[in-house]
């Protein structure tokens, strides 16, 4: 009884955080269609590819379906209601750094609770350590080549998907040793966060 309310927590956790990271990852598409002046349906569009194209991906390798937006049609509800917001306070002139904070944020909420949710299905470690950066990374570069930008993922600056790899093999480590809960979770997206920022402000990069 107590293994299957700590699944449920679990579950909702997973849920609470990756809803988070799809939100984190739609504002970024909208500040990067701002930023190329598109219309309020651009906005929507580019939002709606930024913040389910990993997960897509994610869903389509394992062969999930329906894929999770479909099934959670309140994600195009409310990315719907954010876009138009966010477009009718444009003109007050967001900051560029919210782009990299939202995009920092999708990157270590979405990557630590899919690698959460790939090795709990009894995939491999690589596994779950790969498909976790693609699916993190893949919203992005979507977003990117629609809007005609050089994706980040393939810059070598500023600790992309490196950090990301390091993230979610640190979480899963501490998996594999028994050592679960909110705080291994919270520590490791706090970690990839962090980094990210990190080494964008200290223009940390591979030589």
């Amino acid at each position: 009884m107590t293994h299957f309310l700590s699944l449920i927590n679990t579950n909702i956790l997973v849920y609470c955080l990756e809803t988070l990271a799809i939100l984190s990852f739609a504002v970024s598409g909208m500040l990067v269609a701002e930023k190329k002046d598109f219309d309020p349906v651009g906005w929507y569009i580019i939002s709606c590819i930024t913040a389910f194209g990993g997960g897509t991906l994610r869903d389509l390798v394992l062969d999930v379906h329906p894929v999770f937006w479909v099934e959670h049609a309140e994600y195009l509800i409310i990315i719907f209601f954010i876009t138009l917001l966010f477009y009718f306070i444009s003109k007050l002139r967001i900051p560029k750094s919210c782009l990299l904070i939202s995009d920092s944020l999708g990157l270590a909420l979405f990557s630590v609770t899919t690698a959460d949710t790939i090795y709990r299905s009894g995939y491999p470690i690589i596994i779950a350590l790969i498909l976790a950066v693609m699916a993190a990374t893949f919203g992005g570069l979507l977003r990117d080549v629609f809007c005609n930008e050089v994706p980040m993922i393939f810059k070598k600056v500023n600790f992309y998907a490196s950090i990301v790899f390091l993230g979610v093999a640190i979480y899963v480590g501490m998996l594999v040793f028994g050592i679960e809960g909110l705080a291994p979770m919270t520590g490791a997206i706090v970690f990839i966060f962090v980094f990210r920022l990190l080494a964008v402000r200290f223009k940390w990069k591979f030589r």
